[in-house]
């Protein structure tokens, strides 16, 4: 039963994405003019989108022809696709089309799949990062240029993404120019995302009244690191009690309310809870929540949870030392934005189709005095190509033999032809 529960789910993800994209109204959605995508050629809609998706590294005319050759049982073997008519197709396809196919895939993973959580909470880290940008002249100036003399000119990016740190799932992402702020990025992920019972742990650049109130509107609980030497009105009387934890009541002042008001928030005072953390190192770590119930969420928790919050930092860096994601496939804003937007997508596909790899390995390891878990990086190696393969192909089969320790070399449930 549970065998053909995971084939069913793997079979679903990537059947949603091989449907939406062939069809006429995405496309028309998502191509810039009427007249794009209308006559029969190589690099389709569909086509390009699953080659955009394919983990690019060495140049695009290398990529392209291993693409093809993979793409078997099609007539494109025949055919080859210059670097030229690369480009110019990608010209035509919107970047926000990745983001839509990755909202339809999430939304099927939380209501099909059955996701891991944390005293009933989904785990949400929030976090941004900066990403080099060697585009075009324009390219460079839309994100912002960097010159400190040691090298030519690269533009610098703004990421962010709102992380599920137990399921491995960026809920959402976005890229902007490097002056755009983090918490600004991040409200816009929550508007995005529907929550489930969400818990959003942030680090010490986020902590804000108006935020905090934002977060809280949007339906979704917080605990946040407190810098020590911030928010001195009730952290140094905290800290000063001897107190490991206190409820406190935290009123805005006069420039955090005209904020508020500007953007329709409450500037009602919040009751909050500050926790005291005593690090192994002999530092100490102050934690800010809205879980104000000492019952339900006991001080003990709060050291392992804020730990989580380490998950998005690990999805970073997935997602530029193992998925590249500064390795552009175009100078351009549209080919920075599309790369982007596809490589996050990848990443999700790829922890998606290897979640049920995870449950079973528990399951048949659990006398086993060590905990086994998917190698992700073999996993996202295995998907380059071989992923992309199963949107042109019928039906798809899950081979539990790629579940086992033996087999983990494939590190991901093999998705073939019947």
């Amino acid at each position: 039963m549970a065998q053909c529960m995971h084939e069913n789910f793997c079979r679903n993800i990537t059947t949603i994405i091989k449907e939406t994209i062939n069809t006429k109204e995405f496309i028309d959605l998502y191509k810039y003019s009427p007249s794009d995508f209308t006559r029969k050629a190589t690099l389709d809609f569909p086509t390009l989108f699953c080659f955009l998706m394919n983990l690019r590294r060495s140049s695009n005319l290398n990529e392209l022809e291993s693409f093809f050759k993979q793409v078997q049982g099609t007539e494109l073997l025949n055919k080859t696709v210059t670097d030229g008519a690369f480009s110019q197709a990608r010209r035509k396809l919107k970047a926000e089309a990745f983001i839509d196919v990755q909202g339809k895939i999430i939304k099927a993973f939380y209501q099909d799949y059955t996701w891991k959580k944390w005293h009933g909470h989904r785990l949400v880290g929030v976090d941004g990062s900066a990403i080099k940008i060697y585009g075009d002249d324009y390219c460079k100036a839309y994100f912002g240029v960097v010159d400190n003399g040691s090298e030519s000119p690269y533009g610098l990016a703004r990421v962010s993404q709102c992380y599920d740190v137990l399921n491995h799932v960026t809920l959402a992402a976005a890229i902007s120019p490097n002056s755009v702020g983090e918490r600004e990025m991040a409200l816009e992920h929550f508007q995005q995302i529907q929550p489930y019972n969400d818990l959003v742990l942030l680090d010490r650049g986020y902590p804000g009244f108006c935020f905090f109130r934002a977060i809280i509107n949007s339906g979704r609980q917080f605990c946040a690191r407190v810098a020590l030497g911030t928010w001195t009105s009730i952290t140094e009387p905290f800290l000063k009690s001897g107190l490991k934890e206190q409820v406190v009541e935290y009123t805005p002042g006069y420039e955090t309310k005209k904020e508020c008001e500007k953007a329709g928030l409450s500037t009602e005072p919040m009751r909050l809870r500050l926790v005291k953390i005593q690090l192994t190192t002999g530092e100490v770590e102050i934690l800010i929540t809205s879980l104000t119930d000492s019952v339900e969420y006991p001080h003990d928790l709060f050291a392992d949870l804020y730990h989580l919050r380490w998950g998005v930092e690990e999805a970073y860096k997935t997602l530029k030392c193992r998925i590249e994601i500064e390795n552009f496939s175009g100078k351009s804003v549209l080919a920075v934005r599309q790369d982007f937007f596809a490589k996050v997508l990848m990443f999700n596909l790829t922890s998606m189709l290897i979640a049920p790899i995870d449950e079973k390995l528990k399951e048949t390891t659990v006398k086993n005095k060590w905990d086994y878990k998917v190698n992700r990086t073999r996993a996202l190696a295995k998907m380059k190509g071989f992923g992309i393969i199963m949107f042109f192909q019928r039906c798809w089969v899950f081979h539990d033999k790629y579940a086992t320790i033996s087999g983990l070399r494939a590190s991901i449930a093999c998705l073939q032809e019947v």
